[in-house]
């Protein structure tokens, strides 16, 4: 291989939303997963707050089904990428009726999300609710990986312009659901997982412990509060975009190779949503040319962009049943990767990277 070319393995995108079904005009499978590959990514856990909500058995297997279909467009590479659908605890699954219902579906999926807070879909789940179903997890033969949205619902308001969204979602809410999920987490049967860590001292007081594993995201990483003078509604997301401060610290902790995973949390709108704040960013096809960047710009050693990419997470998927196999792709260091909307491949069409250009250019046939 010669010299100016880089040999990695493909990535694992801890958190994406592909959006379909139902929501198809902000994203879909074909698209999503077309980002994903072109990305250097070929293994996604998808999100469970599409329409209908993935908290039932018929849902899970409708996504599944989605999710393995082949599409006859031959260009469409994205057809290799692996897509494991996550299961919601909701206000519904979490009734005593629906305890056996419940046990089931997660025994099958595997992986659980738990939105502590209202987000993107409305899938919060009460704390009591939550505590319940934790506690029938006991009655599982293994556990499952839970990923928690950290945030606490009761210090989190709705927003209606992007100038409140901060402070209806302040850095106490994220620190206060974290301490919330260490204070259980031993307790239960289960795998628990933080995403989307958005703060410097969020991830300070999880470097502190154990048996628990979290992401961030290279948005937290390359944007701060400021940026959303420019972003405007564009940078609406949950949790938000923190304080420069909060920012640098947590890319101080990211330049120290101390942060675990990096997932995209990639939640496509249309350039029409975001005409009100509505939350979210893309991301998926951003995220590991982002890392790559890092690398080649000194910032982070190769070892530690394989373990944030694929080794950790390829670990923590394997705790709950998942075997991620190891694929390569070769990335070109002289080479470099503008994102523009030729190169966006999501159906949404924008980026909060769009017009900046990374070092390295990953080949993918």
């Amino acid at each position: 291989m010669p010299s100016s070319f880089l040999r990695l393995p493909t990535g694992i995108d801890f958190h994406v939303h592909f959006r379909e079904p139902g929501l198809n005009w902000k994203e879909n499978l074909k698209t999503g997963k077309k980002a994903a590959y072109l990305g250097g990514i070929d293994t996604v856990i998808e999100m469970p707050n599409t329409h209908p909500p993935t908290d039932n058995y018929d849902a899970w297997q409708l996504k599944n089904q989605l999710a393995n279909r082949q599409f006859s467009d031959e260009e469409n590479r994205g057809n290799k990428v692996r897509v494991i659908n996550a299961v919601a605890l909701t206000e519904g699954n979490t009734q005593r009726a629906r305890k056996k219902e419940l046990l089931d579906l997660v025994n099958q999926a595997k992986i659980v999300k738990v939105f502590m807070a209202n987000s993107t879909g409305n899938l919060a789940v009460s704390f009591d609710n939550m505590i319940q179903a934790f506690e029938w997890f006991g009655e599982l033969d293994n556990p499952p990986l839970v990923i928690f949205h950290a945030e606490d619902a009761k210090m989190v308001k709705s927003t209606n312009i992007w100038e409140d969204h901060a402070s209806n979602r302040p850095l106490m809410a994220e620190l206060n659901a974290i301490q919330q999920v260490l204070e259980i987490k031993d307790q239960y049967n289960l795998l628990p997982h933080i995403t989307h860590v958005s703060s410097g001292s969020g991830a300070n007081i999880l470097l502190k412990e154990q048996r628990i594993t979290w992401d961030t995201l290279p948005k937290y990483l390359a944007f701060n509060a400021e940026d959303m003078e420019r972003f405007k509604n564009f940078g609406v997301m949950n949790p938000p975009l923190r304080s420069v401060e909060e920012q640098e610290h947590l890319y101080d902790l990211f330049k120290s190779q101390k942060i675990p995973m990096i997932a995209s949390d990639h939640a496509p709108h249309s350039i029409k949503d975001k005409e009100r704040p509505i939350s979210g960013a893309p991301g998926v096809q951003e995220l590991y040319p982002y890392l790559i960047d890092q690398y080649l710009n000194g910032v982070i050693s190769q070892n530690y962009l394989q373990n944030v990419i694929y080794y950790n997470p390829a670990m923590v998927l394997k705790q709950c049943g998942f075997f991620i196999e190891k694929r390569v792709l070769y990335v070109n260091k002289s080479g470099t990767t503008t994102v523009n909307k030729s190169w966006i491949m999501s159906k949404c069409k924008w980026s909060l990277w769009e017009g900046d250009t990374f070092r390295g250019t990953i080949l993918r046939n």
